[in-house]
């Protein structure tokens, strides 16, 4: 791919990489540094860090969202210790049935699968005012003129917060 993006002249790619932050910052750091297993690697797959390096080394620029607040939430299948994830979406009947997501990243909801949001943020997460942080999608989240949080049902799964279906 990037000796094609060479063919083309290309300079700068936009939104190529550091794209899983909207699910949570353990899924962007593992895209960006994560181990490829060994079949991945036979089709040419790597990380976000090492396709970034590569593109750079032959004079491209690449830009990607790092973090942003889109608040998806997956239903999910985990292993029954709960440090597995064993479908994500696609559920297949394999395991105890949960949500992954921000919501879930923020409430620390699966400490054996996610490390604390403490990892990323040790002294809290604060607001523009200088407040901590309660809840992020509320936080995060779009306002009408009048204040009014405006919520995106369809990547946000709010009754799932409370409990696994």
């Amino acid at each position: 791919m990037v000796d094609e993006l060479a063919e083309y002249r290309a300079t700068t790619l936009v939104w190529s990489a550091l794209g899983g932050g909207s699910l949570s910052l353990p899924y962007l750091e593992q895209e960006a540094f994560g181990e490829v297993d060994a079949r991945f690697r036979f089709y040419g797959f790597v990380n976000d860090a090492e396709f970034i390096r590569a593109c750079q080394a032959r004079g491209i620029k690449v830009f990607g969202i790092v973090f942003e607040v889109q608040g998806w939430e997956f239903p999910c299948e985990l292993s029954p210790e709960g440090d597995r994830v064993l479908a994500l979406n696609e559920l297949r009947g394999e395991g105890r049935r949960d949500w992954l997501g921000l919501r879930e990243f923020w409430q620390h909801r699966h400490p054996r699968l996610w490390p604390s949001p403490q990892r990323w943020f040790p002294d809290g997460l604060r607001d523009g005012r200088g407040r901590p942080v309660q809840d992020l999608l509320e936080e995060c989240c779009c306002r009408d003129i009048h204040g009014t949080a405006l919520h995106a049902r369809w990547v946000e799964c709010p009754t799932a917060s409370t409990s696994a279906t």
